[in-house]
């Protein structure tokens, strides 16, 4: 892998994580899915894979060993160091998940030439490694790469898988195969935006978007949202994200998440999570709400019986009750 820095967390790509999942429920047959974190780093990924996929069995790969010895302490995964004869004993695999590992960021925010860096050449060999690996019909997940995945040599023999959750594959600024820079990022208090510095023909609003790319499959898959709550009562809206008219007017590729908690007629609470981003015209565009139905404790919404007995840490305090995340299995 490219990337050297290893910093990360655990359910850093919840809608990538959450499309997968989809994707496994709608379209695979296999209850034990094969699945590859290429670039595991200290196991914060792994984590987040066995939540999403119990029924797995989960590999992951790195070049750091300081950071391997941590990713080992993960219950029920397979740990090993990432070399190409290591991934194919271990291959076939049905997903592979290649998250910020195909790029050299930061250095490549002001690099005048990334080829002694990180080359396009390194970049693909890399994605051979991985198309090898991966089974027929399986998913390659690229996220915050320096190269469009569109411009490899690999990219006539997949297919995007899209859905609604995913706006953005990424801050990562983005080069063209022969070595020009095509972005460079604006970083905002809630995240980065691309400001284009150069639009090739072959250049799509897509490339800013695709993440999950199945293999041997010459038709998008399109993931429809599941349905929507039956009237009821928005009780709070937030959003994160760019200002997109801003964006828009000065040829930046942003996108926004807005986010509304509904609790319907039956008294079930909802959340609906809404994608809208910029395009390379200048326009801008909202992807289709996915409604998800939750428990109330994980949106943060508590009755007045049970916030009577919630113990909430007091500032300046060095000591800190762990707070208990919700599983992450939709």
């Amino acid at each position: 892998m490219a990337q050297l820095q290893t910093k990360t967390w655990v359910n850093r790509y919840p809608d990538v994580f959450r499309t997968v999942q989809l994707f496994q429920a709608r379209y695979s047959s296999t209850a034990c899915p094969r699945i590859l974190s290429f670039g595991c780093s200290s196991g914060e990924e792994l984590q987040s894979i066995r939540n999403y996929f119990p029924t797995a069995a989960i590999f992951g790969c790195d070049v750091n060993r300081a950071a391997l010895a941590e990713a080992a302490k993960v219950d029920g995964c397979t740990v090993f160091l990432s070399t190409p004869e290591a991934i194919k004993a271990f291959a076939p695999f049905d997903v592979i998940f290649a998250m910020s590992v195909l790029c050299r960021f930061s250095l490549s925010q002001t690099a005048k030439s990334l080829k002694s860096i990180f080359s396009f050449y390194e970049f693909e060999d890399h994605l051979g490694a991985l198309n090898d690996a991966l089974s027929d019909d399986g998913l390659l997940c690229i996220q915050n790469a320096n190269y469009l995945f569109s411009q490899s040599s690999l990219y006539p023999s997949y297919a995007p898988v899209r859905c609604p959750l995913i706006g953005t594959n990424g801050f990562v600024d983005k080069w063209t195969a022969d070595d020009i820079r095509i972005s460079s990022i604006r970083k905002f208090d809630h995240g980065r935006e691309h400001k284009i510095e150069f639009q090739p023909d072959f250049l799509t609003d897509d490339d800013f978007r695709d993440v999950v790319f199945r293999k041997n499959i010459t038709a998008v898959t399109e993931l429809s949202e599941p349905p929507a709550p039956l009237g009821g009562k928005v009780i709070s809206t937030t959003g994160k994200g760019a200002d997109l008219s801003v964006a828009a007017a000065e040829r930046r590729i942003a996108h926004r998440h807005t986010s509304e908690l509904l609790q319907d007629d039956t008294g079930s609470m909802w959340i609906g999570s809404t994608v809208s981003k910029t395009t390379l015209s200048g326009e801008i565009v909202s992807l289709p709400t996915w409604w998800t139905h939750i428990h109330p404790e994980p949106a943060g919404q508590l009755t007045p019986a049970q916030e009577q007995w919630v113990v909430k840490p007091t500032t300046g305090s060095k000591y800190w009750a762990k707070r208990l995340l919700p599983r992450w299995r939709l």
